[in-house]
């Protein structure tokens, strides 16, 4: 494999890398294997599809850019959300809701095009901009909603096979925003979808909201996936390490968040991961700042 050569003014000798990296790995690709594992299981419980966690493994610990790392996600996001789904649906206790689903996947199919449009126009500082305030804003909601309430019975209007005209406007838009952060961040759209459906209808119950926002995230990470791979950006040899191992923890994530009391605490794990990657990304983000050139510093080369 090709590889390109990396020198930092003042770093010493230069660096090798692969095409698609910018820094040394911290862990080696095997590694990504039982890393897909807790993703899934993780992203399977809390309704999110595992994009918020798979970036920052792949950017920070396999040194691939922001940019690919968020792509790349999405396939990590779709084997997640795919997986929960199926299991879901052979589940006794199905909380899939057809109709409100098919309500958020209209909304979704639209913002994708609207989400992938402002991804090619934005810088890698921006869009870490942009995702650190997504992360806060999501966790805000799910702490609201751990507060108002605990996971509780399905409520009525997400049972019915019918919606009032404003409900169905109101899943559209829920769908619509979660559609068109998943190919700005990599993500299924499940940072927005699960705690507004959870806040949106309260007594909905936590369990049901994170069925229907995986079952989105097929649509959404599919869609995105395929939008990023004609452009490039998606690094496959990453995503056969991932992949296997999402198998395995979707389903059992799936499963496991189906037990009484346990929905609690998906949505506390879901709250902790917001906030520390949240954290981590605004402090790559003050390290990140170039400083202004010397004028008596020449460049390399």
């Amino acid at each position: 494999m090709s590889v390109e050569s990396v020198t930092k003014l003042g770093s010493g000798p230069s660096v090798e890398l692969e095409p698609g990296y910018e820094r040394p790995a911290r862990i080696p690709r095997g590694a990504l294997l039982p890393i897909g594992v807790a993703i899934a299981f993780l992203g399977s419980m809390a309704g999110i599809g595992g994009g918020l966690f798979g970036v920052p493994v792949l950017h920070f610990l396999r040194g691939v850019p922001l940019s690919r790392a968020v792509a790349t996600s999405l396939g990590l996001v779709l084997t997640v959300a795919t997986l929960s789904t199926i299991t879901e649906s052979l589940h006794a206790e199905n909380s899939l809701r057809p109709t409100v689903l098919l309500c958020v996947v209209v909304g979704a199919l639209v913002g994708i095009q609207v989400g992938f449009r402002i991804a090619e126009r934005i810088g890698g500082r921006t869009l870490r901009i942009l995702f650190i305030s997504l992360l806060l804003i999501a966790a805000a909601r799910v702490a609201y909603g751990l507060l108002a309430s605990a996971d509780s019975a399905v409520e009525t209007v997400l049972a019915a096979e019918s919606l009032s005209i404003d409900q169905i406007l109101l899943c559209g838009l829920i769908g619509f925003l979660g559609g068109g952060v998943a190919p700005l961040f990599g993500i299924g759209g499940g940072l927005i979808v699960t705690p507004a459906l959870f806040l949106v209808f309260p007594q909905a119950g936590f369990v049901s909201a994170r069925a229907i926002s995986l079952a989105n995230a097929v649509v959404t990470g599919s869609r995105s996936l395929y939008l990023h791979h004609t452009a490039g950006r998606v690094l496959w040899p990453e995503l056969a390490w991932l992949m296997p191992g999402a198998v395995l923890g979707a389903v059992l994530g799936t499963q496991l968040v189906h037990k009484a009391g346990v929905a609690p605490y998906a949505q506390g794990i879901l709250l902790a991961t917001l906030l520390v990657t949240a954290l981590r990304f605004l402090r790559d983000l003050r390290r990140t700042e170039e400083p202004q050139p010397s004028s008596d510093v020449k460049a390399p080369g």
